[in-house]
This record gives structure tokens, C-alpha cells and sequence, in this order.
């Protein structure tokens, strides 16, 4: 469960939930926000529900539903849609680095990344961490950088998976800095020099 209120939660798409989605989708009255001008059979909504199992980055979409906490009942949706981490602007920002810097999105635990013969880097502010000078990391030949979020960074289970543990020093009583910026530190400081 992602979010629960006090009435209302949001939740995955189930196969149970293709009676509801057969009328909101099939709706006239929605087709102006949705997009669509034309209705859709129970197949393809089968079809649809059975994709959600994948994650956004290769769907581009996402659909949660809003549901009743009483009895789990489908009484809406939140759709995502036209997700692209390559869109032109993120392109543009990130400077083109998005080609030459590999990026994954993973769904296996951190962890894994060892047996691929990596060494794990989180960036988190945590009483165990080292500075990101620290020279146990220039003695690495491969790191992975794990960054977190803008406001909740990363979860203790993702920390906890990793080997080092890493802050960037701050003055002046600041204590973090926003992800561009922190990695933009990181992968400078953490690059294989030769």
C-alpha cells in the first residue's frame, strides 16, 4: 500500500478491478481529460492490468487506484503517463550526461550489484558515514552510487544493504544538498582516475 487516509488508499491495479475500469474507461463523459475517443473491450483492459505489472521506466505509465480502506472497492484512479527519463529537457539540464554516464534502475536489492562486481556507495547523512575523500573509496576499481530522493533520500533497508556509507563535508551549518547537486560531487570525487 502506497498511501492510506483516513476513507481512501491508493493501491496497484488488480485483474479484479477490470469491471471498473471497463466504465470508467468507456465513459464519454471522461474521454476529454483521457484522451481517448473510443471505448475499450474487457480484453484490452486484461491486457492493460496484466502490463502494470511492470515498472514505469519501461511502460511509461503508471496506474494506481483509489480505493475504499472498508472493503478494498475501486472507486477511482491516479494515472502517470508519458514518463520519459530522457525527455529533451532532462537532456538538456543533465547536460547530455544521461548518454554517457550508465544509469540502471534497479529492482533487485542493492546488494546484487556485488555479484556483478560492484562496491556500493550510498549517499546518506548517517552517524557511520565516511567523508566521500576517504581513501578506502579511491582503492575501488568499481562503485555504484546510490542516491536517494530530494527530501526522504534513501531507506534505512537500501543503507543498510550498501558498504560505504557516504557524506560530502558542509560548513556552515548546511546538512545536505540537493540531488543534482550531490552527485554531481559524488561522481567527480568517485571517478576512476588512472
Amino acid at each position: 500500500m502506497l498511501l492510506r487516509g483516513q476513507n481512501i488508499h491508493l493501491r496497484a491495479l488488480e485483474p479484479s478491478d477490470v469491471e471498473a475500469m471497463y466504465r470508467w474507461e468507456n465513459d464519454p463523459a471522461v474521454w476529454g481529460v483521457s484522451g481517448t475517443v473510443a471505448p475499450f473491450s474487457h480484453e484490452i483492459l486484461r491486457a492493460f492490468i496484466e502490463q502494470q505489472q511492470y515498472d514505469i521506466w519501461r511502460t511509461h505509465q503508471l496506474r494506481l487506484v483509489i480505493a475504499l480502506n472498508d472493503d478494498d472497492r475501486a472507486v477511482g484512479a491516479v494515472d502517470l503517463f508519458d514518463f520519459d527519463p530522457l525527455n529533451r529537457r532532462a537532456v538538456r539540464v543533465s547536460m547530455g550526461s544521461v548518454f554517457l554516464l550508465p544509469w540502471t534502475w534497479l529492482e533487485a536489492p542493492i546488494s546484487s550489484l556485488r555479484t556483478l562486481g560492484f562496491r556500493t556507495v550510498a549517499m546518506a547523512l548517517s552517524d557511520n558515514s565516511i567523508p566521500i575523500d576517504h581513501p578506502s573509496l579511491k582503492d575501488e576499481p568499481q562503485l555504484a552510487i546510490v542516491l536517494g530522493t530530494e527530501g526522504d533520500g534513501l531507506s534505512t533497508q537500501v543503507i543498510q544493504e550498501t558498504d560505504y556509507v557516504v557524506r560530502i563535508p558542509m560548513w556552515h551549518e548546511v546538512d545536505s544538498l540537493n540531488v543534482a547537486a550531490a552527485s554531481a560531487v559524488a561522481f567527480w570525487e568517485l571517478r576512476l582516475r588512472s
